[in-house]
């Protein structure tokens, strides 16, 4: 049986720095605000690892372990 993904992004705007992380089968959404946003990736479900626009790696845990 395959594991499902827990949470997931479902917006990401590099225009206001707004990424949105949601987990739709226990219905939590949690949003994170980056004015300097370039990109947004999940890491091992529990991590949201962000890029700057100038280059820097920032890592925003979306729940505490």
């Amino acid at each position: 049986m395959g594991q499902s993904i827990m949470f997931q992004i479902t917006q990401l705007d590099t225009d206001s720095g707004l990424v949105i992380v949601e987990d739709k089968d226990f219905g939590l959404r949690y949003e994170f605000k980056e004015p300097e946003l370039q990109n947004a990736k999940i890491i091992d479900d529990y991590d949201l690892h962000i890029t700057t626009k100038a280059g820097e790696k920032i890592v925003v845990p979306i729940l505490n372990r």
